[in-house]
């Protein structure tokens, strides 16, 4: 039996616990908050009948199977299919954009600003100061899409957790020892307890900034109750790429099918992160990026048993299948190095 100290309680987290509790050993999980879930964390709303995301909505898609098959173990997954519609000022679209979309952008416009309008007017927002070397050159990489539908993602299983995601992931650590409100700074935690300890907290948070703050982007929420017959949204998702401060707006009965009068619509609005601010998105620019390489390889150079996961831990955007398939990937990788 070995001691796991996994920190953070989001969905990397919560699958590396289930997967070393499932092996027979020991596993503890620190979490900051007063709840697990990490960013995908939800809850019911009894007036509206529907689960609704805290940060935004999240779902769920994989291309390969296995992660479904594994997350299906904590969860049934229903029947969603995600559309996301953008409005700018000069036309319509779902996205991602078809040539479809171009053609129409043509009749009603007499210029060639379909990316400026519809990708660098959201990303600035987005991104803020930024957007450019995130986006390096947005023109080369962005390609129209070509199969005629307008579903985001195509051949893949979808859905959204009929118990929403918090309830997937107590699933998933039952058996573990979690502790609440506790920090996630090196100085908190001792790490020659453990045989193993997995973060994926912010590297630079965890290690006290000692070779400065990694810059990120957080979201500004707001959650509004609105009663009506109907929907308020064409789809559960609305892109608002020309307005002044918000990306994109959410009506969360729409992922579960809901008729119910009481409409949870949710507003968001991106900024740079703050010192206590929720940490959503790396700043995925050079700067940034090298700086994660060097907390990376003094945690390396000093500690043999720690290893940073999910994607503060390693400095990149991950889809939740990605997530799982990587906690997946590395659990078997020690597994077969025999070092569990």
């Amino acid at each position: 039996m070995k001691k796991i100290l996994i920190i953070g309680a989001g969905l990397t987290g919560c699958v590396l616990a289930n997967l070393f509790k499932n092996n027979g050993d020991s596993v503890d999980i620190l979490e900051k908050e007063s709840e697990i879930g990490g960013l995908c964390k939800d809850y019911y709303d009894k007036n509206a009948k529907c689960y609704v995301n805290k940060n935004g909505p999240h779902i769920w898609h994989d291309k390969k199977g296995k992660a479904t098959a594994f997350l299906k173990k904590f969860s049934d997954l229903n029947k969603y299919k995600h559309k996301v519609l953008c409005a700018s000022d000069k036309s319509i679209t779902y996205w991602p954009a078809s040539d479809k979309s171009l053609k129409l952008y043509k009749l009603l416009n007499d210029d060639n600003l379909f990316i400026e309008n519809f990708i660098i007017s959201y990303s600035e927002k987005q991104w803020k100061g930024d957007y450019e070397e995130v986006l390096g050159n947005i023109k080369n990489r962005f390609e129209f899409k070509r199969i005629n539908n307008n579903n985001f993602f195509d051949k893949e299983v979808q859905g959204i957790p009929t118990k929403g995601y918090t309830n997937l992931f107590k699933n998933m650590v039952k058996g573990c020892k979690i502790s609440y409100n506790n920090s996630t700074n090196i100085k908190n935690v001792n790490l020659n307890n453990y045989d193993y300890v997995f973060c994926s907290a912010p590297i630079d948070v965890f290690f006290n900034n000692i070779f400065g703050k990694l810059a990120y982007i957080t979201l500004d929420f707001k959650l509004l109750t609105i009663k009506s017959n109907d929907n308020i949204l064409p789809t559960a998702v609305v892109n608002l790429p020309n307005h002044k401060n918000i990306t994109r707006v959410t009506e969360y009965n729409l992922f579960y099918y809901n008729n119910n009068k009481n409409r949870i619509i949710g507003i968001e609005t991106p900024r740079k992160a703050n010192d206590k601010d929720l940490k959503i998105y790396f700043i995925p620019i050079k700067k940034n990026i090298e700086l994660h390489k060097k907390y990376l390889k003094y945690s390396a150079s000093k500690f043999k048993n720690l290893y940073f996961v999910g994607r503060f831990g390693q400095g990149k955007y991950l889809n939740m299948d990605v997530a799982v398939y990587e906690s997946l990937n590395l659990f078997n990788k020690l597994k077969k190095e025999k070092k569990i």
